[in-house]
């Protein structure tokens, strides 16, 4: 599933390539639940109406129109966003825009999951990159018997950071995965909180330089412990692999375990 440096940067690519095109007809190819309104009312929201911003929102892409509409999209596991010039390209397809200089937006999900919510609600859970130490003590101190890991993946306390990066996360701050929230010392919390802002911020930027017109996908390669294909952390320690909080997860020895 897409995080938040991915969508950061897929968002970004979105808002170049597309912003300021009017849309000239919408086309849903398959009825889901996962809209939360009729497509009548979808095409009528969004048809004629010009693209204005595409920014990233938690684990979602907001698409914002000139006429004041928002459509949020939730890509979940395999949801993927296509430009092309003939929609017909794209397999899977649950939507597509299309544009006055007739190229498509097109969102597809093989899995049929994706999530499209026109008009949504806004959240008060703060962004991963927006987080204070104040408030992420606040919710540690509060979870006496919740793991750090099903901790950072829980978007109803901080949106944006999902299995790979929670990973990322806890090896650069030393914490491991198990570690029960509440036990947490006050250093460890410093550290965790300063690698939830080193590791996204220096995530986008690897994406931006590495995969710079990306749109899609998962790309994990430059990730130091959350890698199938390492063996050892860059300290040089065994990776183990393990499911916890329904994820598999990647850590090392070196990760203190607070209980």
């Amino acid at each position: 599933m897409p995080e938040l440096p991915d969508l950061e940067v897929f968002s970004k690519n979105l808002n170049k390539r597309l912003a300021g095109k009017q849309v000239t007809e919408v086309t849903i190819h398959r009825s889901s639940q996962q809209l939360n309104v009729t497509p009548e009312t979808l095409t009528e929201a969004l048809n004629n109406a010009s693209l204005s911003e595409v920014k990233r929102v938690g684990k979602t892409t907001h698409f914002l129109f000139s006429n004041q509409q928002i459509l949020e999209v939730h890509l979940m596991l395999k949801g993927e966003f296509d430009i092309v010039p003939d929609d017909a390209l794209v397999k899977s397809k649950f939507i597509s825009l299309r544009f006055d200089d007739d190229d498509y937006l097109v969102i597809s999900d093989r899995q049929n999951l994706a999530k499209l919510t026109l008009a949504p609600k806004p959240s008060s859970v703060p962004e991963a990159l927006d987080l204070t130490l104040e408030y992420l003590t606040k919710q540690l101190k509060k979870r006496t018997k919740r793991k750090i890991k099903a901790f950072l993946i829980d978007q109803k306390i901080v949106r944006g950071i999902g299995n790979a990066y929670s990973d990322e996360i806890l090896w650069e701050s030393r914490i491991a995965p198990e570690s029960l929230c509440a036990k947490i010392p006050e250093e460890a919390v410093n550290a965790l909180f300063n690698a939830i802002g080193a590791v996204l911020t220096d995530a986008i930027e690897q994406l931006q330089q590495q995969k710079p017109d990306l749109l899609k996908g998962e790309y994990r390669d430059f990730l130091k412990i959350h890698n199938p294909n390492k063996t050892h952390s860059p300290t040089g320690q065994p990776i183990h692999g393990k499911k916890i909080a329904s994820k598999k997860t990647y850590y090392s020895d070196e990760q203190v375990c607070y209980s």
